[in-house]
């Protein structure tokens, strides 16, 4: 098995061996070959927007933020051709690996595949990464192979052109928080610590204690029951009240 260079590349392409819709020799390198952002994208929900099917035709400069945390699929503009005798191995290139950027593509790309290729992505690092149109973020390799697979390809994914069902299902309607709220939570409580401080102390004297009500009326709290009595007709013995009382509140 041998890694194909820019040369070998070039020339499978011309000869119709390899296919590469919409071949750009400035997309060569030494040793692979750079592909670009197709313009769908499926990005998952969090607790304050639901997952959606996002056009980067539509967004401003054609660019979509993917936040730290978020997690989000997209696909390859071009749209790959394998012979038998050839597999291959794709990834994010390194600008975008270098700031954060996690990407969970297949294993492998197998001889006799037909179609776009297709990754999940996560955003690891602190900050926001720009996914534009028509950008080149993946590389892919091209293998030979020893002699001719005896079949190609024959997955759920040949002949891909667009997001499968389940994929699409599994990133818009995720019911779990995403991570990318996670870094949100010290914000919020330091908020949340900070309203109720603010509300201890709205309300710090708008409901005196009977002690501070009685100091600012200039009289003290009874101790005594029975200092009452001195008010108390002298016909009415207050200790039978006191007693008829009790025996109302036990009813």
């Amino acid at each position: 098995m041998a890694v194909l260079s820019d040369t070998s590349i070039r020339n499978l392409q011309e000869t119709g061996d390899l296919g590469i819709s919409s071949f750009d020799p400035d997309a060569l390198q030494p040793a692979s070959y750079d592909m670009r952002l197709y313009w769908k994208i499926l990005l998952s929900p969090t607790r304050y927007e639901v997952g959606r099917e996002v056009d980067l035709r539509e967004e401003r400069e054609q660019t979509l933020a993917l936040e730290p945390g978020r997690f989000a699929a997209i696909l390859t503009e071009e749209i790959l051709e394998l012979p038998l005798d050839m597999s291959g191995r794709f990834g994010l290139r390194s600008e975008f690996t270098r700031k954060g950027l996690v990407a969970f593509p297949g294993i492998q790309v197998d001889p006799g595949f037909r179609g776009r290729l297709a990754i999940s992505l996560f955003n690891a690092g602190p900050e926001a990464i720009g996914l534009r149109y028509g950008n080149k973020m993946f590389t892919i390799e091209f293998h030979t192979l020893e002699s001719p697979a005896s079949h190609g390809y024959e997955g759920d994914y040949q002949e891909q052109h667009d997001f499968p069902p389940d994929q699409t299902e599994f990133i818009l309607n995720a019911q779990t928080v995403s991570l990318s709220e996670i870094q949100t939570l010290p914000t919020e409580m330091s908020n949340l610590e900070l309203r109720l401080t603010r509300h201890e102390r709205t309300h710090e004297h708008s409901t005196p204690s009977i002690a501070e009500l009685a100091e600012s009326q200039g009289v003290t709290p009874l101790d005594d029951l029975s200092q009452l009595t001195g008010f108390w007709p002298e016909d009415e013995d207050v200790h039978d009240f006191m007693r008829a009382v009790r025996g109302w509140r036990g009813r």
